[in-house]
């Protein structure tokens, strides 16, 4: 690993067992994890949780502790850049019982933050199209909104998968590659770069999937004063 901001250094364990000992009101249940984001090998996953759970039977011994739990994060990924081959679950789940049974973790009830997973394909970021210009050979579309409505592509560094929906006008552009940008005064409101577009008007809608986790939560929200998207839930 590397430094970071977050968690327990395991240096300091031992120190934080024996406060945990000396304090009527606390009772240690479990270790929690938290190493790594957007996984989606599950052979890369389940070495993780291996060694994870190995180490915690290391602890265990050492300090002679009895747990019941280990929360062992999140990180099942979603793949924004190829939304058909997003982390294999099944395949996960058919598997993790041979890594339980080979760390001796049979016993331990295991947790896992799986938010992101189940979240992100629940929401949508719809966005029209203003305008469409065309700047040194390359074609851009501007929408009604940008990235302080749905932050996701610029924070993970990914073009953005969309559809396009289109109204009853005549296309503007056919078959180019376009740059889909928002409203805001930086180079750096941008949702996918290049992409291409059979037709596209101003006034059609373009449809970003994979929006219902980190999006609008992560955006710098009112942005020069520009306005929230609206938001519709569906049940």
């Amino acid at each position: 690993g590397r430094p970071t901001p977050f968690g327990l250094d395991t240096t300091d364990l031992a120190a934080a067992l024996r406060l945990i000992a000396d304090c009527r009101w606390l009772r240690l249940r479990g270790f929690h994890f938290h190493l790594l984001s957007h996984q989606l090998s599950v052979d890369n996953h389940l070495a993780l949780i291996q060694h994870c759970l190995t180490q915690v039977g290391q602890w265990c011994r050492q300090f002679q502790l009895s747990i019941e739990m280990v929360n062992l994060g999140g990180g099942f990924g979603i793949n924004y850049r190829d939304p058909s081959h997003h982390f294999d679950w099944d395949d996960f789940c058919q598997r993790l019982p041979a890594v339980r049974h080979a760390c001796q973790a049979t016993s331990w009830l295991l947790r896992f933050e799986c938010g992101r997973y189940i979240s992100a394909p629940c929401g949508y970021y719809v966005m029209e199209v203003l305008d469409i210009k065309r700047n040194l050979g390359e074609w851009f579309a501007i929408g009604h909104g940008g990235t302080h409505h749905f932050r996701t592509p610029v924070a993970q560094g990914h073009d953005h998968p969309f559809q396009v929906v289109r109204r009853e006008t005549p296309a503007q552009i056919r078959d180019q590659r376009v740059t889909l940008v928002g409203q805001l005064c930086t180079p750096k409101d941008v949702l996918a770069r290049r992409q291409p577009i059979s037709a596209l008007a101003p006034g059609d809608w373009l449809v970003f999937p994979l929006a219902g986790a980190y999006a609008w939560n992560i955006s710098h929200r009112h942005f020069l004063m520009h306005a929230a998207p609206h938001t519709v839930w569906l049940v």
